[in-house]
């Protein structure tokens, strides 16, 4: 929270046009654009999808500025399959992690699938343990 004496100067970004073949190649546009602010130093503030059912925005707080990214999806729109998956996916694009959720949610898998193998491979041998100390 800035301090009641600073005054917060917000700046719009010009409308970036996302023409797209799925929601799921939207929101990986808007995550290669949104990535660079971040790297930049700027932190995810307010997340708005699909305002006026067009178009996205996206806050970005630094110091005493504020910038407000914004995403025509009007040429977009019709290519998807399910606008509520688009919003979904693209409320969350700068969450830590967000491209990897993002493509297993795309690729219908569940989100941590990497981690099962690890995982049961580790309880596998906890169970191997036991049961070898119980035998003997």
């Amino acid at each position: 929270m800035q301090p009641p004496h600073q005054k917060i100067h917000t700046m719009k970004s010009n409308l970036i046009t996302v023409s797209a073949s799925s929601e799921f190649d939207a929101c990986e546009v808007i995550y290669a654009h949104l990535e660079k602010f971040r790297s930049e130093g700027w932190t995810p503030g307010k997340i708005n999808a699909l305002v006026d059912g067009w178009k996205n925005q996206y806050e970005f707080i630094r110091n005493e500025e504020k910038f407000v990214l914004e995403f025509d999806m009007r040429p977009s729109l019709p290519m998807f399959s399910n606008e509520q998956v688009f919003t979904i996916s693209s409320m969350m694009l700068t969450q830590p992690n967000a491209l990897h959720i993002m493509r297993s949610m795309r690729d219908g898998k569940p989100i941590d699938q990497q981690n099962y193998f690890w995982g049961y491979v580790f309880w596998a041998a906890i169970a191997l343990i036991i049961i070898y100390f119980i035998n003997q």
